[in-house]
């Protein structure tokens, strides 16, 4: 017939009909292993804030007088010179003198240290005047006031110390000579000063500076009885023997006015 059939082996047994060959299994896949999650960057780090560029100090002769290379610490030399005014009997006086007080011309010079602001040091002084010459050492200190955008520091230093005279001009004591004398009798004074110096302080450069300065003092001083001296024509009189600056000691309470112009070494340490 037209249909299809299968034929039965001759044993009897049946066959089934041949079975479509299957496809092979795809290989399967290898697993791929958990990878980590890559972190999501903090929003706090994905922008990270450069580091500030520090503010350069400034330098130690910034903050004395905007001038750089000095240090904060330093050596300090000076020498000055201007004018002087003294007076070792204008409050008070029983020296004897005829002249107290005479104008002329300061010289100093000083040594000291700075540390920042503060200063100390020694101060020698020679004012010549027309009529006598007054020595004086004196220990010193002070402070300079840094202000902003000022071209100098004010620097403001107290003193104290010695002053002395070995030997008086005989045109101080004139009226005290007898007639004749031929030698001026050798005699001094000497005692205590105390005073302010008030400077303004430039940089010219990292080590030197130029200071302008007025300084104002009190001097206490005092002498000695002195020798009466031999005259020309012989022994003086009693009448001249008998003055004052023979036979009794004398002070004086004063005054000492200077003002001139300082140049000032400073070395950094």
């Amino acid at each position: 017939s037209g249909d299809s059939s299968t034929t039965a082996p001759s044993d009897g047994s049946t066959t089934d009909p041949p079975k479509k060959p299957k496809k092979p299994a795809a290989p399967k896949k290898p697993k791929k292993k958990d990878e980590p999650k890559a972190e999501e960057p903090k929003k706090d780090e994905e922008k990270k804030e450069e580091p500030k560029a520090e503010e350069p100090k400034p330098a130690a002769s910034q903050e004395l007088a905007g001038e750089p290379g000095a240090r904060e610490r330093g050596f300090q030399f000076s020498f000055g010179a201007g004018f002087t005014r003294q007076d070792v009997g204008a409050f008070s006086d029983s020296l004897s003198f005829d002249k107290t007080g005479a104008n002329g011309v300061l010289l100093e010079l000083g040594l000291g240290v700075r540390f920042t602001q503060l200063r100390a040091g020694i101060r020698l002084r020679a004012a010549d005047t027309t009529e006598f010459t007054l020595w004086q050492a004196m220990l010193e200190g002070g402070y300079g006031f840094v202000i902003p955008k000022l071209p100098v520091v004010p620097v403001v230093l107290g003193h104290v110390g010695y002053t002395f005279k070995r030997d008086i001009e005989d045109a101080v004591i004139r009226s005290q000579l007898p007639a004749g004398t031929a030698l001026t009798p050798q005699f001094g004074v000497d005692g205590l000063i105390l005073g302010v110096d008030v400077a303004a302080d430039y940089h010219a450069s990292s080590y030197f500076h130029i200071s302008p300065f007025i300084t104002g003092d009190v001097l206490f001083v005092g002498r000695g009885r002195a020798a009466v001296p031999r005259t020309v024509f012989g022994n003086p009189t009693p009448e001249e023997t008998a003055r004052p600056l023979y036979n009794e000691s004398g002070s004086g309470i004063g005054y000492g006015f200077n003002a001139g112009l300082r140049g000032l070494f400073d070395v950094g340490f």
